[in-house]
């Protein structure tokens, strides 16, 4: 507040009477409590890159990952050297006669087809082959035993020649 003496203006004190000359500053007093803190302020300008660090130490190893789609077909390789023989089979089952119609091993009594007495291989009968070729037309003499082999018969031929020249 204010109080107008004598045309000037002076402070008024807590009584109303008019205040005094400012005294000398006194000792100061003692340290305040903290106020509460203010808002945080702007952020400030990016500063420059600084220099890279150290490389870390390698990670662990991931997962596989998935197969990929199978590649096309190389071209054939060289043929590789020819190998050792390899250890003979075992010996196969013995096999049937011809004679044999009923596939039994056992020679029987209807399987003497020519009635000889015997069931051998002229008792063999099965479908006739084929025809060979004909052979170069020849001298008409005889000069040695000729032999012709038929499947089912061997037949050989020996020149008749004078007596004792065999």
């Amino acid at each position: 507040m204010l109080l107008a003496l004598l045309g000037v203006w002076r402070p008024v004190g807590p009584h109303g009477l008019p205040l005094g000359p400012v005294g000398a500053t006194g000792a100061p007093g003692p340290v305040g409590p903290v106020g509460p803190a203010g808002a945080p302020g702007r952020d400030g300008a990016n500063g420059a890159q600084g220099p890279a660090g150290p490389v870390g130490p390698v990670g662990p190893m991931g997962p596989a990952g998935a197969n990929g789609a199978v590649g096309p077909m190389g071209p054939a390789g060289p043929v590789g050297a020819t190998g050792a023989p390899g250890a003979s089979g075992p010996m196969g089952p013995a096999g049937l006669n011809c004679w044999d119609l009923n596939a039994n091993g056992v020679a029987e009594a209807n399987e003497d087809r020519n009635g000889d007495g015997r069931v051998d291989s002229f008792d063999c009968q099965g479908p006739s082959g084929q025809s060979g070729r004909d052979g170069a037309v020849g001298s008409g003499v005889l000069s040695g035993p000729v032999i012709s082999v038929n499947p089912l018969v061997l037949t050989v031929l020996i020149p008749a020649g004078p007596v004792g020249s065999c």
